[in-house]
């Protein structure tokens, strides 16, 4: 039995609410997954993609499992990204059927309250009975690439999850990642296998006050937000006791002891989760769990370990020559993808992936990731890392969002140039002097550029690409 049959089956009979803010229960859900199973069945055959562009409801959750129930592979797009992020995904995916919320074509049909479009041309390939995903990554360093996800890979993951975190049936929680994210697909499997009460909620972070009461409300033990998200929350208040929250999880941002305080000062929890993950892990990695107590003994570090490993994956460090314990995380284990979509005629089984992030391990194995190697350049003869830089600058830029990226010099090759995001201000007037007291001469930015609006991917990820282009392009 996968998963997701043991998700239906231990919904039957259940009275439990599914979501806080609505009436419908498990045995709901039950019901609903067995209408679109028969739908399924008479339309897809195991293996075949289906492409869901839904917002999340009773309806998505319940489509995804019978799909999964049926054999077929599910490729979840955003309603919210562009056409031509849309279009790009469609035209990597042979898919067998679209599902959408709104009327794309005049070939559509109706199921309930959407509409789908079943594909006529002869479907490439088909993929694995056990393959369960295709999760398009967020494309900041490279183009988007298709993770294949099995059924076994998150099955393991949610395990580890649960197990590391101390999950259990009675949390409630609040899941504000997009459908279309491993993240988002990884909380809402994890707390329907746990059968737990929780919220869809993906845009009211923009109403602060409006989203922090509905976790009050709720009595929400378990909330995943990153670091940008907090520091944006407590602009509007100095704290909002909630008693019911147990864990904090972040994640996707270094996470300073400064950060880990205010969170702790500001909702009064026990414990936070700074966790690492990407989508090629189906999608955690490792979390380091601790109590306000236990911050006490990282307080004069720049930033707060990862953690270790989540039950049946394997960290592991390639470090370079020049570095006694720095280098690019290696992952492998049971969590891992199968490969990724049409990278090869034949995709075999992933043994390792390499992330590609650069990190070591502490005394007592806990990990630290401190950059990207796609993101090292050369200034001169010395190798720069502009997150290490971006650690050493944090502290004059207090809860403002910069960026460090390279400019074309002619004699180094590079120089380092620090971009921030909004108006400058009087505090900024001698950055660049106070920084030199911290940072190497090679790697001291030789500029300072403003840009009003960082811009990010649809996953809100910085595109510090785009940032520079456009710097380059229009910033004389």
């Amino acid at each position: 039995m996968n998963i997701f049959q043991k998700i239906v089956k231990q919904s039957r009979f259940s009275n439990k609410k599914i979501f806080l803010d609505q009436d419908y229960t498990y045995n709901d859900l039950y019901n609903l997954t067995k209408e679109y199973l028969f739908f399924f069945k008479s339309k897809l055959k195991t293996g075949e993609i289906i492409c869901l562009v839904l917002t999340y409801s009773i309806d998505f959750i319940a489509i995804v499992l019978s799909a999964r129930i049926n054999g077929n592979v599910i490729c979840i797009l955003n309603p919210n990204q562009t056409e031509f992020e849309k279009n790009s995904i469609l035209s990597q995916v042979s898919y067998s059927m679209i599902i959408s919320e709104k009327n794309f074509n005049q070939k559509n049909q109706r199921l309930n309250n959407f509409y789908y479009y079943k594909n006529k041309k002869k479907v490439k390939k088909k993929l694995k009975k056990d393959d369960a995903f295709i999760v398009f990554t967020s494309g900041t360093s490279t183009n988007p690439k298709g993770a294949i996800l099995t059924n076994n890979s998150i099955k393991n993951n949610v395990n580890g999850i649960i197990d590391q975190l101390n999950l259990n049936s009675n949390d409630k929680t609040i899941i504000y990642s997009p459908p279309n994210y491993a993240m988002g697909i990884s909380q809402v499997i994890t707390f329907l296998y746990l059968k737990c009460s929780f919220l869809f909620d993906v845009n009211s972070i923009k109403f602060v006050n409006n989203f922090l009461n509905k976790i009050k409300k709720n009595k929400i033990s378990i909330l995943n937000l990153n670091i940008a998200s907090f520091k944006y929350l407590k602009i509007f208040k100095k704290n909002f006791k909630i008693p019911s929250l147990r864990t904090i999880m972040c994640g996707g941002m270094k996470m300073t002891p400064i950060d880990a305080m205010q969170i702790f000062n500001f909702f009064g929890n026990k414990y936070i989760a700074n966790f690492y993950g990407c989508t090629e892990n189906s999608p955690r990695v490792s979390h380091f769990k601790f109590s306000k107590n236990q911050l006490k003994k990282y307080r004069n570090f720049d930033f707060l370990p990862v953690g270790k490993a989540v039950k049946g994956t394997k960290i592991n460090i390639k470090v370079s020559k020049n570095s006694k314990n720095h280098g690019e995380i290696i992952l492998s284990g049971n969590s891992l993808m199968r490969g990724y979509l049409n990278m090869t005629s034949n995709i075999k089984k992933t043994l390792i992936y390499k992330t590609n992030d650069i990190g070591f391990f502490s005394l007592d194995r806990k990990l630290f990731v401190t950059g990207r190697l796609d993101n090292i350049f050369k200034s001169g003869n010395e190798k720069i890392s502009p997150e290490e830089i971006e650690d050493k600058i944090s502290p004059f830029l207090k809860d403002r969002t910069f960026i460090i990226a390279k400019k074309k010099h002619p004699i180094l090759n590079w120089k380092p140039i620090l971009i921030v995001e909004g108006k400058k201000t009087k505090s900024d007037k001698n950055l660049l002097e106070n920084l030199e007291k911290n940072l190497s001469n090679f790697k001291l930015p030789s500029e300072i550029y403003y840009l009003k609006f960082f811009f990010r991917n649809s996953y809100g990820k910085i595109d510090r690409k785009k940032i520079f282009n456009y710097i380059t392009n229009n910033v004389n």
